[in-house]
Parts: structure tokens; C-alpha cells; sequence
């Protein structure tokens, strides 16, 4: 999990992951605001060098840490990145004169046509047809705009598929915008999923699929959107959008699971003492399937991130961990029951600002063939006893001695339980 805090006299500590960056400036710590245009969700990177001539571009290196709330460790950051891309060229330049580079481009041509070969003989024992779904994200308080939904309809033929996202709502003026690159990684994840485990993840996947968006629309914003939310949140929405539609192809495909990242952003406000920023995801229920129950407290579908130990947070971090385990009950009832979220209770022990964005707290994930829905999920600050139930996307200060609870969504149960 990514986090970052600067040393100080009362807390230190450090906590490194490459290739994702915990600030990167912006309106709010962790970078991933409730932002209303990119500019908000921090530095914009025009196309440059970082390295030139195998050399490092030290102003532009300092120029990006700059930006973040923690430069010592965006610097540093930066430079491992890069250490690791040298490596990579190095290794890859050996490769090409150990096996040659006309081999290489052969072998590489090869697995592209061997993932491809995959899917269409799984297309083959398909049955042809169309399907179509929509997901709906929840709409929070005086946010302008209409309702959000991604919207697909899917046609399959012996040979190919178009995923036509064109009915999908349009631009979102807030944060929710999907770029393409989500939408085309969502549809390689789903297709993904019906494969044998050791299919190679390659561009031959989408060799037999054509994927139309609409300008303007949540799934291909203008120049200048607000993106923040598209990746970890609305990449969720297409997701199940997708297995919607295949479930309506005859496709066998899971109940809802909870269709959220559950991202939690804690960082010190402005001017104080010293900075400090944390981000993470919660895991929580997975959809039940037709053979088998929906695994519990798990990041499912569009994230890779994993939990982060108590252990780091409370060493690292001016916050403490007062509960952490199984939602219980909170999984939709079926023949085979949907995963239990999850609950992770915050103590804040230094005035923090807070950024949640999250989905399914007004309606739980969706069963199916009977299955009951799952539970709704629940953001809480708890403050002199008194509990205030926000809403799923949000942005607000924090005292010392507040308590955040994060109770996420339970996955959909599959089929009838008699």
C-alpha cells in the first residue's frame, strides 16, 4: 500500500512503493481529491525527458517532486523508478544480443497470437447474440450534473466482439471521468477472466474486439477533465457493466461484488507542523459465483492493491488502527452467499484531512439468479461518541481524537437458497 509521511521530531518512519506516487500535489493529500479539473489532483506533465543521453534531467526530476507535499521522498522515488528502467533497457539489451533481435521480435509476434488463438476458441463455443448493460454511481449532495451510468452494449459474432459504450452519460463535472485506456484494461481484465489461467496477458486479446466510446461522454472526457476518480472507481462501474452484458450472452458470470476500491486519503492540513500523507484501499465481499461462495475481505475486479499491515500504519503514520476484521453478515444470501466486507476503524491522533471515494453506500451490489443483494457499505466519523454517517465520495477536516469507521460493501449472492 502507498504511503508517505516526512520525518519529524514526534513521528517518522517511510513506507516506499514504486511506480504509484502517495502525493503528487493537488487540492488535497493523496492527490485524489473531489476535483472538478485535472490541474486539482496535482502536477500536469507535459511530454519531456527524465533522462537524456543516459543521464538523469535533474531539473525536471526536481521540478516533479517539487510539486508533492513529501519532494525528499518523490525524489527519491523518481529515482528508483528510473534505476529500475535502466535495468530493465540493460537486461533487455542482453537479451537482444544473446537471442537476437529478429528472434525477439518473432517469439514476441508469437505470444501476441497465441493469446489471440485463446479467445477465439473460447468465442467459437459461445453461443452469437447481443447483450447490454448498465451500472449506476451514486450521485452525492449538491454535486452538479446528472446521474452517472456506463452504459455497454455488447454483439458477438464466431469471430469478434464490439463493445459499443456510446449511451454512456456524459462528461462528469466532477471527478469520476474514465480516459480510454481505463475502459479498454476493463474489457481485457472481464475477458480475462474466461480464459485459462495461463493465458499471456497480450494485445491479442483485443485483436477480436472493437471498443467505440463517445467524445464528451464519462468514458472519453475532454482535454483538461477531472480523471482522479475514473481509474480506481468508475473502472469498477465498467466492470460489472461488462459482466452484465455477458451474463445476458449465456456467459457464466458472478454476482455483483463490491464495485469499489474503498479509497481512504488522510494527510495533514495546510501550514502544519509537518506533512504526512496516506492512501489506501479496502478490500471487501466478492460476487458469489455459480459453484462456489463469494470470497470475503478481498480487493476484487479493477485494483491490485493489498492490505496494509496495522503494524506499518501505526509505526509510520500519526493514526491508529482500533479495529480491523470481517463485516459479518454483511454478504447477500444465496445459494451460494456473497463475501463479507470489511470494517477498519481510524483514530486520528493529528488534525488530518480526509478524502473518501467509494460507491455502493446507498444500494448493495446486486445478486443474481435469486441471490439476495449484499450490504451497502457505511463511511462513519465517530466524534464524542456521536456517530455522522457521510457520503461516498467526500472531503473534510478531521480533529485529534476522531474516529473514522469504513464498514464496505458485502458481495451479491448467486441463486436461490431454499
Amino acid at each position: 500500500m502507498d504511503m508517505s509521511i516526512r520525518r519529524s521530531s514526534r513521528f517518522s518512519g517511510r513506507w516506499l512503493r514504486l511506480s504509484y506516487h502517495s502525493d503528487v500535489g493537488g487540492i488535497a493529500p493523496g492527490s485524489l481529491p473531489l476535483s472538478s479539473r485535472l490541474e486539482d489532483e496535482g502536477i500536469v506533465i507535459p511530454p519531456m525527458l527524465v533522462v537524456s543521453g543516459g543521464k538523469v534531467v535533474d531539473n525536471v526530476v526536481e521540478r516533479l517532486a517539487d510539486a508533492s507535499r513529501q519532494p525528499d521522498e518523490r525524489r527519491g522515488d523518481l529515482l528508483a523508478q528510473i534505476s529500475s528502467g535502466m535495468v530493465g533497457l540493460k537486461r533487455l539489451d542482453e537479451l537482444a544480443r544473446n537471442r537476437g533481435l529478429d528472434r525477439i521480435k518473432r517469439e514476441s509476434s508469437g505470444l501476441i497470437e497465441h493469446s489471440e488463438r485463446i479467445l477465439l476458441s473460447f468465442l467459437e463455443k459461445q453461443a452469437n447474440g447481443t447483450g447490454s448493460g448498465i451500472t449506476f454511481m451514486e450521485a452525492i449532495p449538491d454535486e452538479p450534473g446528472a446521474e452517472i451510468h456506463c452504459r455497454v452494449t455488447l454483439t458477438h459474432n464466431p469471430t469478434h466482439l464490439v463493445f459499443n459504450f456510446t449511451n454512456s452519460s456524459d462528461q462528469h463535472p466532477g471527478c469520476l471521468n474514465a480516459v480510454p485506456s481505463i475502459v479498454n484494461s476493463a474489457v481485457l481484465y472481464t475477458l480475462r477472466l474466461f480464459l485459462p489461467p495461463d493465458t499471456p496477458i497480450t494485445s491479442g486479446l483485443l485483436n477480436p474486439v472493437t471498443i467505440k466510446l463517445r467524445e464528451g461522454s464519462v468514458l472519453n472526457p475532454g482535454k483538461g477533465a477531472a480523471v482522479a476518480g475514473g481509474n480506481v472507481e468508475t473502472s469498477q462501474a465498467i466492470t460489472e457493466t461488462l459482466l452484465i452484458a455477458l451474463g445476458e450472452l449465456g456467459w457464466d458470470v458472478p454476482a455483483s461484488s463490491q464495485g469499489t476500491m474503498n479509497n481512504i486519503l488522510l494527510g495533514n492540513l495546510p501550514d502544519s507542523e509537518f506533512s504526512y500523507s496516506f492512501y489506501e484501499t479496502i478490500g471487501g465481499g466478492a460476487g458469489a459465483c455459480s459453484d462456489r461462495p463469494g470470497a470475503a475481505g478481498i480487493q476484487t475486479h479493477m485494483t491490485n492493491t493489498r492490505n496494509t499491515p496495522v503494524e506499518a500504519i501505526e509505526r509510520t503514520m500519526p493514526l491508529r488502527i482500533r479495529s480491523y476484521g470481517f463485516r459479518t453478515g454483511s454478504g447477500g444470501s444465496g445459494k451460494m452467499p456473497g463475501g463479507d466486507g470489511i470494517i477498519r476503524e481510524f483514530e486520528i491522533l493529528y488534525p488530518t484531512r480526509l478524502t473518501i471515494l467509494s460507491h455502493h453506500r446507498i444500494k448493495g451490489p446486486d445478486g443474481i439468479a435469486g441471490g439476495n443483494p449484499g450490504a451497502p457499505g457505511r463511511n462513519i466519523i465517530i466524534r464524542d461518541g456521536l456517530e455522522t454517517e457521510l457520503p461516498s465520495r467526500v472531503m473534510i477536516d478531521l480533529q485529534i481524537g476522531d474516529i473514522l469507521r469504513i464498514e464496505t460493501p458485502g458481495g451479491g449472492g448467486y441463486g436461490v437458497r431454499y
